[in-house]
């Protein structure tokens, strides 16, 4: 079985370049971590200009595609070209208080509970209508998966340690 590399990049990052583009005052600047298996992760920033991105690490290369699109490749790591796109929408979700935001969630059929992972590596189920049920901990990397079965009474979750928990 052949493990492959990726390319983790601040969720936020359409602001900073948006705001590098339309000239807004300030440095704007996000980060981009590579992993590879048996190799030692990269982690660098990228300063976004009007019109290019500038990456402090030589072993990532990164081009704008527009404001909303880039690609990413780490060819030191084998990991190729990516592309990356930002949501066109967000949505505030009321029912999940996390401190460190939602990389991953699910939702059971026919909707009675949510489970929620983020940068901490825990994963917290809630009742649909808010209530914390219970925090699953064990990763540590951040959250990029969850999923329910179909049963509803167990999660299956993937994170940046290259690990998979049932």
């Amino acid at each position: 079985m052949q493990v492959l590399g990726y390319i983790a990049v601040q969720p936020d990052w359409p602001i900073d370049v948006t705001n590098a583009q339309n000239k807004v005052e300030g440095e704007h600047k996000f980060w981009v971590s590579a992993y590879a298996p048996s190799e030692p992760s990269l982690h660098t920033s990228v300063r976004a200009t009007a019109d290019a991105l500038l990456v402090d690490d030589a072993r990532i290369v990164a081009s704008l595609v527009s404001s909303r699109q880039l690609h990413l490749s780490s060819p030191s790591l084998s990991i190729p070209r990516c592309v990356y796109t930002a949501p066109s929408r967000t949505v505030a979700c009321t029912q999940i208080a996390r401190g460190t935001g939602v990389r991953a969630f699910d939702v059971t059929q026919p909707g009675g509970l949510i489970v929620a992972g983020g940068d901490d590596g825990a994963l917290d189920v809630y009742e649909t209508h808010g209530t914390h049920r219970v925090r699953l901990e064990g990763h540590i990397g951040d959250i990029t998966s969850c999923v329910f079965f179909p049963s509803g009474q167990v999660v299956l979750s993937g994170a940046t340690d290259m690990q998979i928990k049932i």
